[in-house]
Order: C-alpha cells, then structure tokens, then sequence
C-alpha cells in the first residue's frame, strides 16, 4: 500500500470513527451524517453531549484531549461560535493531535 492510500484510509477511518459515535448520541437514529454538519446546531446536541464525544473518541484513538486547548483550536474557525462547530473541524483538530 502506498503512503497517500494510507493517509486516506487512515482519514476516512478517522471521520468513520466520530460520525459513529455522533450516531450514538443524536435522537434521531436515522439522521445522514456528513462532515459540515454542525454538531450542536444541527444534530441537536448539548454541550454535555459534546464532552461525551470527547471522552469516546479519547478512548477509540487512545489519545488525551485537553478541552482547552480543543476549545481555543475550534474557536478559530472563522470565528463560530461554539453551537456552529462543525463535525470537520472536530475532525481537522483530530488528526492534527495524533
């Protein structure tokens, strides 16, 4: 396998892992997640849901996030606000920690 294959392989198992367990966490079972959705606008979740992501996706990466320093990195997002991060930027901040 060569190295660009690998990277995305590694990307797309990387988005896999948190649109499954976004899945977990939004009422609606049925709702088609894609990478712009914004996780608290428009999944519906609460702030408390958005630290369950966290704490899952340090277990399924096996990795320590700091929530400050994930907060300060996704405020820099063209500004947004905290209900208007979006899945990808969740993602970006991901693969920029492991």
């Amino acid at each position: 396998m060569d190295i660009d294959n690998s990277f995305k392989m590694r990307d797309e198992e990387i988005m896999s892992a948190i649109k499954s367990s976004l899945k977990a966490l939004v009422k609606d079972k049925n709702l088609s997640i894609s990478a712009e959705m914004k996780i608290i606008e428009d999944l519906g979740l609460e702030s408390i849901d958005f630290i369950d992501l966290v704490f899952e996706l340090e277990k399924k990466f096996r990795i320590e996030i700091d929530l400050n320093l994930l907060a300060l990195e996704l405020a820099k997002f063209k500004e947004r606000r905290f209900t208007e991060v979006r899945i990808v930027d969740l993602y970006e901040f991901i693969v920029k920690t492991l």
